[in-house]
Protein backbone atom coordinates (compact mmCIF):
# COMPACT_ATOMS: atom_id res chain seq x y z
CA UNK A 1 0.00 0.00 0.00
CA UNK A 2 1.67 3.29 -0.62
CA UNK A 3 2.32 5.85 2.15
CA UNK A 4 0.67 9.44 1.60
CA UNK A 5 1.77 12.41 3.18
CA UNK A 6 -0.59 15.25 4.16
CA UNK A 7 0.22 18.29 4.92
CA UNK A 8 -2.18 21.14 5.92
CA UNK A 9 -0.71 24.66 6.96
CA UNK A 10 -2.53 27.00 8.52
CA UNK A 11 -2.56 31.03 7.93
CA UNK A 12 -3.33 33.78 10.17
CA UNK A 13 -3.13 37.08 10.04
CA UNK A 14 -5.26 40.30 10.19
CA UNK A 15 -4.86 40.71 5.97
CA UNK A 16 -6.12 38.46 3.89
CA UNK A 17 -3.69 36.78 1.41
CA UNK A 18 -3.37 38.47 -1.74
CA UNK A 19 -5.60 36.62 -4.50
CA UNK A 20 -2.55 37.90 -6.94
CA UNK A 21 0.23 35.90 -5.07
CA UNK A 22 -1.28 33.22 -4.27
CA UNK A 23 -3.30 32.74 -7.41
CA UNK A 24 -1.69 29.41 -8.37
CA UNK A 25 -2.86 27.91 -4.76
CA UNK A 26 -6.31 28.87 -5.19
CA UNK A 27 -7.89 25.96 -5.92
CA UNK A 28 -6.00 24.15 -2.20
CA UNK A 29 -6.82 27.05 -0.03
CA UNK A 30 -9.80 27.14 2.36
CA UNK A 31 -10.35 31.13 3.02
CA UNK A 32 -12.05 31.72 6.68
CA UNK A 33 -12.78 34.96 7.90
CA UNK A 34 -13.09 34.93 11.59
CA UNK A 35 -14.93 38.17 13.36
CA UNK A 36 -13.54 39.80 16.40
CA UNK A 37 -15.65 39.75 19.55
CA UNK A 38 -18.32 42.44 19.97
CA UNK A 39 -17.90 43.52 23.67
CA UNK A 40 -20.77 42.33 24.61
CA UNK A 41 -19.89 38.87 23.04
CA UNK A 42 -16.44 39.08 25.15
CA UNK A 43 -18.40 40.14 28.50
CA UNK A 44 -20.69 37.61 28.22
CA UNK A 45 -18.00 35.05 27.62
CA UNK A 46 -15.80 36.27 30.41
CA UNK A 47 -18.75 36.09 32.73
CA UNK A 48 -19.61 32.13 31.63
CA UNK A 49 -16.07 31.63 32.71
CA UNK A 50 -16.78 33.51 35.91
CA UNK A 51 -14.56 36.78 35.25
CA UNK A 52 -16.70 39.55 36.10
CA UNK A 53 -14.31 41.84 38.13
CA UNK A 54 -15.12 45.24 36.01
CA UNK A 55 -11.57 45.78 36.00
CA UNK A 56 -10.31 42.26 35.26
CA UNK A 57 -12.82 42.15 32.55
CA UNK A 58 -11.34 45.74 30.69
CA UNK A 59 -7.98 44.72 31.28
CA UNK A 60 -8.67 41.53 29.02
CA UNK A 61 -10.75 43.41 26.34
CA UNK A 62 -7.65 45.88 26.10
CA UNK A 63 -4.95 42.87 25.57
CA UNK A 64 -7.10 40.44 23.80
CA UNK A 65 -8.57 43.50 21.25
CA UNK A 66 -11.42 41.18 20.93
CA UNK A 67 -9.95 38.40 19.48
CA UNK A 68 -11.59 35.11 20.44
CA UNK A 69 -8.94 32.85 20.84
CA UNK A 70 -7.01 35.49 22.51
CA UNK A 71 -10.20 35.88 24.81
CA UNK A 72 -10.35 32.34 25.60
CA UNK A 73 -6.31 32.22 26.47
CA UNK A 74 -6.80 35.10 29.25
CA UNK A 75 -9.72 33.57 30.37
CA UNK A 76 -8.41 30.34 31.20
CA UNK A 77 -6.08 31.31 33.02
CA UNK A 78 -8.56 32.58 35.49
CA UNK A 79 -6.70 35.90 36.27
CA UNK A 80 -7.61 36.91 39.39
CA UNK A 81 -6.18 40.11 38.83
CA UNK A 82 -4.71 42.13 35.89
CA UNK A 83 -0.71 42.48 38.15
CA UNK A 84 -1.43 38.17 37.85
CA UNK A 85 -2.14 37.90 34.46
CA UNK A 86 1.27 37.72 33.52
CA UNK A 87 2.55 37.55 29.93
CA UNK A 88 -0.20 36.86 28.05
CA UNK A 89 1.36 36.86 24.44
CA UNK A 90 3.16 33.44 25.21
CA UNK A 91 0.78 31.99 27.09
CA UNK A 92 -1.41 32.61 23.86
CA UNK A 93 1.30 30.65 21.99
CA UNK A 94 1.54 27.99 24.25
CA UNK A 95 -2.25 27.51 23.89
CA UNK A 96 -2.05 27.40 20.36
CA UNK A 97 0.42 24.67 20.23
CA UNK A 98 -0.37 22.71 23.18
CA UNK A 99 -2.76 20.12 20.38
CA UNK A 100 1.09 19.52 18.38
CA UNK A 101 1.77 16.11 19.57
CA UNK A 102 5.31 16.09 17.36
CA UNK A 103 7.54 18.26 18.67
CA UNK A 104 8.98 18.94 14.95
CA UNK A 105 5.68 20.02 13.89
CA UNK A 106 5.74 22.18 16.97
CA UNK A 107 9.10 23.69 16.44
CA UNK A 108 8.14 25.02 12.58
CA UNK A 109 5.17 26.01 13.81
CA UNK A 110 7.29 28.49 16.07
CA UNK A 111 9.76 29.19 13.24
CA UNK A 112 7.51 29.73 10.59
CA UNK A 113 5.94 32.34 13.09
CA UNK A 114 9.33 34.28 13.11
CA UNK A 115 9.68 35.58 9.85
CA UNK A 116 7.96 38.61 8.68
CA UNK A 117 6.81 37.16 5.10
CA UNK A 118 6.17 33.57 4.44
CA UNK A 119 6.50 32.14 1.04
CA UNK A 120 7.36 28.91 -0.20
CA UNK A 121 11.17 29.79 -0.03
CA UNK A 122 10.79 30.27 3.37
CA UNK A 123 8.78 27.38 4.40
CA UNK A 124 10.94 24.79 2.33
CA UNK A 125 14.17 26.48 4.50
CA UNK A 126 12.05 26.09 7.75
CA UNK A 127 10.65 22.75 7.08
CA UNK A 128 13.82 20.81 5.24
Amino acid sequence: MPYHLIFFLTIAGRDKLDRNLWASYERLLARISLELFTDEETRAYLSDKGITDEQMVKVILDHSERLPLLVATLAAQAPKSPEKMGDYSGKAVASFLKWVDDPYHSQVALDAALPRRLNADVLTTLVW
